[in-house]
């Protein structure tokens, strides 16, 4: 990228009434001749991640949010401390994006969990993830 070089810059903080210091500025150009960079459209991920549940610990339900970066069937699954899978919180086809979904804290036969550290797990044709989450009660 082209960047000249700065003009006009301050680099003396300055500080409001109560002794916080404030953001100081810089004046710039930057030339509008821009090589080998590519965008990424908003809402499509460059990679894929499995974010942490929110809230944790939870009761009586949480929301957990992941990203694929290209059409994938993704899974995914609940385990208790035992490794014996308790819940498929979701189990089909999505388009390239970032996706919240929430999940009741019950067993696939509606039965609700009881208080433990459960782990849970993403998969698709490429990825693989795990983390823990907590219910309380």
């Amino acid at each position: 990228m082209g960047f000249n070089e700065p003009t006009g810059a301050t680099a003396s903080p300055s500080y409001d009434a109560f002794g916080n210091p404030q953001p100081s500025t810089a004046n710039f150009t930057i030339d509008e001749t821009t090589t080998g960079v590519e965008q990424t459209p908003d809402g499509v991920p460059s990679e894929y991640t499995l974010d942490q549940n929110y809230p944790n610990p939870f009761n009586p339900s949480t929301r957990i949010a992941f990203s694929i970066p290209r059409p994938e069937h993704v899974s995914i699954a609940v385990f208790n401390i035992l490794g014996q899978r308790v819940a498929t919180v979701v189990e089909r086809d999505f388009d390239a994006g970032s996706f919240t979904v929430s999940w009741n804290a019950r067993s696939d036969t509606g039965i609700p969990l009881s208080t433990g550290v459960y782990i849970y797990q993403i998969k698709t044709s490429s990825f693989s993830a795990t983390r823990k989450m907590i219910l309380l009660k």
